[in-house]
């Protein structure tokens, strides 16, 4: 690896702390709000040190650090939302030896074989799949009957609705607490790699197998599918067609081509593509693509009444459940049909809750109402759900079903206007428009909907107050309001009112357990928790908490019994459950190694060198459902094998996720790897700090991927913004330092550890409040401890921080660094695990008192 200058290594530990003037917060992004699909990673606020980085990946929490020297906090609002945190989603790597290989088109087994070898591939031929589903005719075909297995494309100018994207089931949802704006990190898109970007201490033959891969040639086709590929997101069939003409019909992505032209062709009235969609189901049977087809085909399918074959379809989608209700919605639209009365109660379950219809969904509203399926009251119980869940179209399409508020005007005026005083003028209408409109008001303005359901609550009934108190609350706990709790009990929520079961979403309940918590008022806990639904009671946050709650109450043996199901080593509340029944934790015995077979094997399996292909051409959406769709059908030591083979490849945000998805045989080592163990105990060394809160830290912030760069340019290991780094490098004598080195990990390292140990002394040695302060800015945590009403525990601080990307990352943090701590211990199998609880410690109210750390 290329040797970097280390930047005044013992000046850096031994700097001064004097205040430079800290640049303004150079973050300016925004948290992601929305589930962290999870899988790999979400933006996290930061503003602080070296890293100011939002990132959201996916691991846990900190470690012990060494004392903290206790310097003052700077001041900053606490409730004010914040601004948008640099999310650690980082973009994936270019694919190794193996994804490097299947983009060079080397066979798929050998590719693999390059994997275990360390070798680099040496064709660049397109890898050959002779099941590629050949292409349609590339010239524009207004015919309604184009076959997907024509030999050219064919194009059409493209008039029809969006297809389903990408992600097709994906429903707007409301947008969760905005995070802060922090001078670290944000979601990060790996730089173009580089020989040099090697990390040390990878198996042998990764540094060959990355600076091989620089050299590779793009498959025939890349750029080709590319433009495809947006031109489907794009829903444009005729630019799709002609750019697939360019897609070699040997490209391992070529499927996927076929598969984007044939969903734009079903939701196009101009095609007849169920002749080409069958024949391309055959081929491609069990992969992603076809998945896609048949989902798009299914509801095109019931669009068009055919359900003789929507039947025989249905049963074999995949993509089937609650992120994505329209082929179910299809499917209760058929067995509605029939008239039969349990088919259509089934059928209006079946409605989304509290969140946008959709196309078929809609339908299927339409076709209820017409059957007399809906009650009014069931309407109005629907309504108020997607005003809770702030799915305006929703709320429209509810609307015109309902007699007292089929005047569109005064509706929207309630949506857009809500804090208007023309709604309270009397009128037939009056209570549901004064109940949406101060809904929607407390959203921004909890205190003046307060204030307004204080003087106009008396001429709405008990209920509809009920629900309002319960929105105005949950808004308030969202900025850490000082009455949220008292609000919250305004609405009678823990009593059990008669708010109407699905109304008020887990989300909103949610939040009225947070305010409970910042109270320590267990009665408002428990009850906003048992008014969840069973889903949102299985959460383990809310099983912690409920048990929590109870044995408030005495009620020791119910507690217990709830810690015991979900105590173990992998999870922020896992951990902190066995903490509470005193048990040990360990973590398991890593099992026996992948053999070369097994690698060569996995790395050979079609779903996994499309994966590493997406990976390569920098689509990280699609790299990440690919492989989850792949893994789904893998034994555990597969998965293991699998999660190896990417290790070996420097893929260790891939590695990790992969890891993770075990469901019996775990190993720890794949899922808190260590790369640049040397590097990282040095600089945790130089500041004071525990090697394992900043091994947590990092796989948090970039999976370990010295590339890794977020949308806002935060960079490296650490994530850290240019204007934080710029700012270290003056405390620390680094004269010579340059933007362009942030990726070099060893200087990213030094810096990041330095702004850390910074937020930690200013946050009184608190690892927790120190990880807020790196992700979101040391001003928020400051804040926000200020803001309480009473002394905490620092869980209960933690799962009260009011950005959703923060509050994730700070619990993976912690969690994260418990198992590093373990992990990095001599004699690691079987090494006990510390304690969690202890770590997080309790948290008082203390004045925000501002500090250096920008």
């Amino acid at each position: 690896m290329l040797g970097w200058t280390l930047l005044a290594g013992t000046a850096m530990a031994q700097a001064t702390r004097k205040a430079d003037p800290p640049p303004a917060h150079p973050s300016g992004r925004k948290a992601d709000s929305k589930p962290i699909q999870r899988s790999l990673g979400k933006p996290n606020p930061k503003g602080t040190h070296a890293s100011h980085a939002t990132h959201s990946r996916a691991p846990q929490g900190p470690q012990g650090v060494a004392p903290a020297k206790g310097v003052s906090p700077p001041a900053r609002t606490a409730a004010k939302p914040a601004p948008t945190s640099p999310a650690r989603r980082l973009a994936g790597t270019a694919a190794g030896a193996a994804a490097g290989a299947a983009a060079a088109g080397v066979a798929g087994a050998a590719a693999a074989s390059a994997v275990v070898s360390g070798q680099a591939p040496a064709s660049s031929t397109a890898n050959g799949s002779a099941n590629t589903f050949p292409t349609p005719n590339p010239t524009p075909n207004p015919s309604p009957n184009p076959t997907v297995n024509s030999t050219a494309n064919s194009t059409a100018n493209s008039t029809a609705n969006p297809p389903a994207n990408v992600a097709p089931n994906s429903e707007p949802t409301p947008t969760p607490t905005s995070a802060p704006t922090t001078a670290v990190s944000q979601s990060a898109n790996p730089a173009p790699k580089s020989a040099a970007s090697a990390a040390p201490n990878l198996a042998p033959g990764v540094g060959v197998l990355r600076a091989a891969r620089a050299q590779l040639p793009s498959a025939p086709g890349d750029d080709a599918f590319v433009i495809a590929r947006n031109a489907f997101v794009a829903n444009d069939i005729n630019r799709l067609s002609v750019a697939a003409a360019s897609v070699d019909a040997a490209h391992p992505l070529r499927p996927h081509v076929d598969a984007w032209r044939l969903r734009l062709q079903l939701n196009d009235s101009r095609f007849d593509a169920d002749g080409s969609v069958r024949i391309f189901l055959d081929r491609f049977a069990g992969t992603l693509a076809a998945d896609g087809v048949r989902r798009d085909w299914v509801l095109s399918l019931a669009r068009r009444g055919l359900w003789s074959e929507f039947e025989q379809q249905y049963p074999r989608l995949a993509a089937r459940g609650p992120d994505d209700p329209q082929p179910g919605c299809a499917d209760a639209r058929r067995r509605a049909l029939t008239g039969d009365p349990i088919a259509l109660t089934a059928a209006r379950e079946a409605l989304p809750l509290g969140r946008e219809l959709g196309e078929t969904c809609a339908a299927l509203l339409e076709q209820l109402a017409g059957q007399g399926v809906l009650s009014q009251a069931d309407l109005w119980r629907r309504l108020l759900a997607a005003v809770d869940g702030g799915a305006l179209t929703a709320v429209r399409k509810f609307a015109t079903l309902l007699p007292t508020l089929e005047e569109a005007r005064a509706l929207n005026a309630a949506l857009d206007q809500p804090q208007s005083e023309v709604l309270v003028a009397p009128s037939a209408n009056f209570r549901e428009l004064v109940v949406i409109a101060l809904a929607r008001q407390a959203r921004n303005e909890p205190q003046q909907a307060a204030e307004r359901l204080m003087r106009y609550g008396p001429r709405l009934t008990d209920d509809d107050r009920a629900w309002v108190w319960a929105q105005v609350a949950a808004a308030g706990a969202r900025r850490l309001h000082p009455d949220a709790a008292q609000w919250a009990h305004r609405g009678a929520i823990v009593a059990g009112a008669g708010v109407p079961l699905g109304t008020v979403s887990d989300e909103t309940l949610a939040w009225l357990a947070r305010a409970g918590l910042r109270s320590r008022d267990w009665k408002l806990v428990r009850g906003a928790i048992e008014r969840m639904t069973e889903t949102g009671r299985a959460d383990p946050a809310w099983r912690y908490w409920w048990a929590k709650s109870v044995a408030a109450e005495g009620r020791t043996e119910e507690a217990n019994q709830q810690m015991r199901a979900i105590a173990g080593p992998w999870s922020f509340y896992g951990l902190l459950a066995a903490d509470e029944l005193g048990l040990v934790q360990t973590l398991p015995a890593r099992p026996p190694p992948a053999s070369d077979d097994e690698l060569v094997e996995v790395m050979g399996h079609s779903g996994v060198i499309r994966a590493l292909k997406f990976s390569d051409l920098n689509l990280r959406p699609e790299s990440v459902k690919e492989m989850a769709f792949t893994v789904r059908t893998l034994s555990d030591r597969q998965i293991l094998a699998l999660s190896e083979a990417l290790r070996r490849r420097g893929l260790h945000d891939r590695s990790i996720a992969v890891a993770e998805r075990t469901v019996a045989t775990h190993d720890p080592g794949l899922r808190f790897p260590t790369p640049y163990r040397d590097l990282v105990s040095e600089a945790a060394r130089a500041q004071d700090l525990e090697p394992a809160f900043v091994y947590g830290l990092v796989r948090q912030e970039s999976r370990f991927l010295a590339e890794a760069r977020s949308v806002v340019g935060a960079a490296g290991l650490m994530q850290l913004m240019p204007a934080t780094a710029k700012w270290v490098a003056r405390k620390v004598g680094a004269n010579s330092f340059t933007p362009s080195r942030i990726h070099e990990p060893d200087l990213n390292l030094r810096f990041g550890s330095f702004y850390l140990r910074r937020v930690l002394d200013e946050l009184d040695g608190s690892p927790m409040l120190a990880a807020a302060a790196y992700n979101a800015g040391p001003g928020r945590p400051k804040a926000w401890r200020a803001s309480l009403p009473v002394g905490v525990e620092g869980a209960a601080f933690a799962e009260t921080i009011p950005f959703t990307e923060t509050r994730d990352y700070v619990k993976k943090v912690l969690a994260n660094s418990v198992a590093y701590a373990a992990l990095l211990e001599p004699g690691t199998t079987g090494q006990r695990l510390p304690s969690l609880k202890i770590r997080l410690g309790q948290v008082a109210p203390r004045a925000a008192v501002p500090g250096e750390a920008p």
